[in-house]
């Protein structure tokens, strides 16, 4: 299994790890790169599976950055997928199906189950 683009390169960072999501996965990472110079967010290449990469997140808290309007229930196997890779928690910012921008919130939960909050 293959490392996410940047991931050969990546370096954890006290806040967390940030990968960005979508249609303008690539230009939201290099802007991200220029204006925050100690991040290197990951990217999921839009019509990528997930599943095809080996996402190092064990312990990491994780912000996913949609750049476009995403499928929710890609996202949201897509968060758990981070969970059960070891993430500490999964926070998702941006625009899920129709709904306006929102904050949704994965967790590792008790027996191996993952629980998701939508703010």
């Amino acid at each position: 299994m293959k490392n996410p683009p940047y991931g050969r390169d990546f370096r954890s960072h006290p806040n967390g790890i940030w990968i960005t999501v979508g249609k303008h996965a690539w230009d939201h990472a290099k802007i991200i790169q220029g204006v925050y110079r100690d991040r290197q967010p990951l990217v999921m290449p839009d019509a990528a599976d997930y599943r095809n990469y080996h996402w190092q997140v064990a312990g990491e808290d994780i912000v996913l950055l949609l750049s476009s309007e995403h499928n929710p229930d890609l996202i949201h196997d897509f968060g758990v997928h981070l969970v059960k890779q070891g993430a500490a928690r999964v926070v998702v910012i941006g625009e899920i199906g129709n709904l306006p921008p929102r904050l949704t919130l994965f967790c590792p939960a008790q027996h191996n189950t993952t629980t998701a909050r939508t703010h």
